[in-house]
């Protein structure tokens, strides 16, 4: 569901991945049994929708 709430913001612009040489793909997520690593340019978007994510995703997964 996280990667999923990730993806529809990377694919509308909002945010985006950070690439670790020119012609690499972006990197935006890596996802682990219990932790959860984010990496994406500081902005104040990008800090924006990243904040969203993480609350949607609360709610929907039911965490306070």
């Amino acid at each position: 569901v996280l990667s999923g709430l990730i993806r529809n913001e990377e694919r509308s612009g909002r945010i985006q991945g950070v690439k670790v040489a020119r012609t690499a793909p972006a990197i935006s997520h890596f996802l682990f049994a219990d932790d959860t690593i984010i990496l994406y340019k500081a902005t104040n978007e990008t800090c924006h929708s990243i904040d969203r994510i993480l609350k949607k995703y609360a709610l929907d997964s039911g965490q306070p």
